[in-house]
């Protein structure tokens, strides 16, 4: 750092902002100002495109902080915010934002989308939300709400163990397609979708016993396995065509 920006000297606006990020580690605004002697306006309009405001931290960050990661994201915070500001006006802060400078300069870096339809979406793909594999089960099992209340089934994704967990499918396993539409009778859908969710062995056993010892062994039974890897494949079919099928659930997904 050059010893002249510690001085008590005026600065440029981009001299005050290298001494921020120098001495704070970030934007301070009010520092700026102070070795500018400029607005926060000021400041901003002379500044942006070096800084830009975040609308979900709700603050001034410099470009190389906005301008990575999930770009998408944040185009959309800024269309948000835009629209929500030109709709019922802006908190003060100081300064009038231009989104549009965000915007575009978020469109300059961002990568071509990829159509829905061209979206190799694995059950168990990790950037998938729980909650679509919740719907997804409802959806394929048919399950009603009864009373207004909600279907009692959770897909769970416990971080720590890297593992998904279907609570309250017992209360499901009765249902047709559960046990014959989309599983068997020895494995049905909700088994066979936890093992799809955990990359696990889609395979039936029998448990018997040796002759010549009392201990137990178990044998691959291979008609029931095929039979439900047969249905392992029609549930795999089935969420491709519907991960996409609902506009509202698209474009969370795609956000």
């Amino acid at each position: 750092m050059n010893e002249a920006f510690l001085s008590t000297g005026t600065l440029a606006p981009s001299e005050a902002l290298e001494l921020s990020l120098f001495l704070r580690g970030n934007v301070d605004l009010g520092l700026i100002c102070d070795k500018t002697g400029l607005s926060p306006d000021e400041v901003y309009h002379k500044l942006v495109g070096l800084v830009y405001y975040d609308p979900k931290l709700k603050k001034l960050v410099p470009s190389s902080e906005y301008l990575s990661g999930n770009v998408l994201k944040k185009r959309n915070q800024a269309k948000r915010a835009q629209k929500s500001e030109n709709e019922f006006g802006a908190p003060y802060r100081g300064f009038s934002v231009d989104y549009n400078v965000n915007i575009s300069a978020l469109d300059s870096i961002m990568p071509p989308l990829v159509p829905a339809e061209d979206i190799k979406a694995a059950i168990g793909s990790p950037w998938i939300p729980s909650w679509v594999y919740r719907d997804f089960l409802i959806a394929l099992i048919g399950i009603k709400p009864v009373g207004g209340k909600k279907p009692a089934l959770i897909v769970e994704y416990v971080k720590a163990a890297n593992h998904y967990i279907i609570h309250g499918k017992k209360n499901y396993a009765g249902y047709t397609r559960a046990r014959l539409t989309y599983g068997t009778e020895r494995m049905n859908a909700f088994d066979i979708m936890e093992k799809l969710l955990n990359s696990g062995e889609v395979a039936v056993y029998d448990t018997g016993f040796r002759e010549d010892k009392n201990m137990p062994v178990r044998r691959i039974n291979k008609a029931e396995t095929l039979l439900a890897q047969e249905r392992m494949k029609l549930i795999e079919e089935k969420f491709s065509l519907w991960l996409f099928r609902d506009e509202p659930r698209r474009s969370r997904l795609l956000e």
